[in-house]
């Protein structure tokens, strides 16, 4: 399409969708962010783009610059492990942790700044026909579908034709108030093992820290946090009991590498092509 882009749908309001209706909000161009939940979703989901939006400063007051990396056994003896550097040869910092919970409120407040960009709650889109009970049509220049794995634009262009590969595990992520402080821990690590490794990162000042580790595939939300305390007094470095910490958030994610086989104008899938590694992108994406 050729020509003046006036207005903008954009379906899901996950962080992606909500930065992507920034940029085009601060360009002038009237946004319909439509989103099937009341809220932001604050399951866990870089720097270069947040600078360009204008509000790398804000992450950086809201989240955690880490100071050090490490690999270590599941003990928690040291293997391996560096310095990160505090700034990156693009002037921006190398890291910076801020749970998506945190995120996506912010950049609702800065969309909340422009008239012409309008968040659209409790939306879900249908494709009309097979006994959808559509009660609302939006028209623009350019649908941008941002809703996810399950996402409801892909489904209307591609139908089921997304091909692709699902590991054998599920990535559970765990933000816990831990303390660690006698551990002598990085502000990231790795733990090493073939079935009971870890990600661990610190994500604010307050002591809470994202855990993520491989769980069986197939068992339900709350089958996994039934598991939890066992696993990680057995397995976690410390073995701490569960009256040592407070879990805030447990998000199981499967491991999928997939991708759309076509591009379609006048729609954009901001996750066409994609590998659901989110939870532990703890870096620049």
């Amino acid at each position: 399409m050729r020509g003046k882009i006036e207005r903008v749908i954009v379906v899901g309001a996950g962080p992606v969708g909500l930065l992507t209706a920034l940029f085009l909000g601060q360009r002038s161009i009237v946004v319909d962010v439509v989103e099937a939940s009341d809220k932001v979703n604050d399951s866990p989901r870089g720097l270069a783009v947040l600078s360009r939006a204008g509000i790398l400063n804000k992450v950086i007051e809201r989240g955690y610059v880490p100071a050090d990396v490490s690999w270590r056994r599941p003990n928690g003896e040291f293997i391996v492990g560096f310095q990160v550097p505090k700034i990156t040869l693009a002037g921006l910092p190398s890291i910076v942790m801020l749970p998506v919970g945190s995120l996506s409120p912010l950049l609702v407040e800065e969309i909340q700044k422009l008239d012409n960009v309008t968040l659209n709650w409790n939306h879900r889109v249908e494709v009309e026909g097979q006994g959808s009970k559509v009660t609302k049509r939006m028209t623009a220049h350019f649908v941008i579908g941002c809703d996810g794995g399950s996402s409801a634009v892909r489904k209307s262009i591609f139908g089921s034709n997304f091909p692709g590969w699902t590991w054998h595990k599920q990535l559970v992520a765990v933000n816990a108030y831990m303390n660690f402080d006698g551990l002598n821990l990085s502000d990231i690590q790795w733990v090493v093992d073939p079935e009971n490794w870890y990600v661990i990162g610190r994500i604010n000042k307050k002591g809470l820290w994202r855990l993520v580790y491989g769980e069986t595939l197939g068992l339900s939300v709350q089958e996994i946090k039934d598991r939890l305390p066992e696993r990680l007094r057995r397995t976690l470095p410390g073995n701490p009991e569960p009256g040592q910490y407070q879990i805030a958030n447990v998000t199981p994610g499967d491991a999928t590498m997939s991708a759309a086989q076509q591009q379609v104008d006048q729609s954009l899938g901001c996750d066409l092509t994609r590998f659901y590694d989110k939870p532990i992108a703890f870096g620049q994406e």
